[in-house]
């Protein structure tokens, strides 16, 4: 007789694993993945901005910059928003996530490390702080 618990569906198979992350992690990721997503798509955005264009390429590190600075804060607001507290280090917890991440993948094709990295980090972190910031004190509409 097979016995179901009331977490299972009629559609599981035996040996179907369902794999749930803790619900702190939840938002961390989903942060983290929102700041990889609006990182990816400034880069995009100005990658299509230089193949129609023709930018000098002192231009390239501030660009790279925006990229990272948008990215930071959207993560660090998207964490402050879900944590509903202490924003300034959830921003810094997210900055700093998405910048290690952004480092280890640059690392990874052997681009050089220098002054430039440090000052990425700390504007990473400052833009995550201040997303966070601003996530925790948005207000929620309320349906009326």
């Amino acid at each position: 007789m097979c016995v179901k618990n009331k977490h299972s569906s009629a559609r599981s198979r035996a040996g179907d694993t369902v794999v749930r992350l803790p619900s702190a992690l939840r938002p961390i990721l989903y942060a983290l993945l929102c700041g990889i997503v609006v990182f990816a798509s400034i880069l995009m955005l100005f990658a299509l901005i230089m193949s129609m264009q023709d930018v000098p390429t002192m231009l390239f590190g501030p660009m790279s910059v925006s990229a990272i600075l948008l990215g930071c804060m959207a993560a660090g607001l998207v964490q402050g928003r879900f944590m509903r507290a202490s924003g300034l280090v959830n921003g810094l917890m997210m900055g700093g996530l998405l910048y290690a991440l952004i480092f280890a993948l640059s690392l990874g094709m052997g681009e050089p490390v220098g002054l430039a990295a440090l000052f990425k980090w700390i504007i990473a972190l400052l833009s995550g702080a201040i997303g966070g910031i601003v996530g925790v004190n948005l207000r929620s509409r309320r349906r009326k």
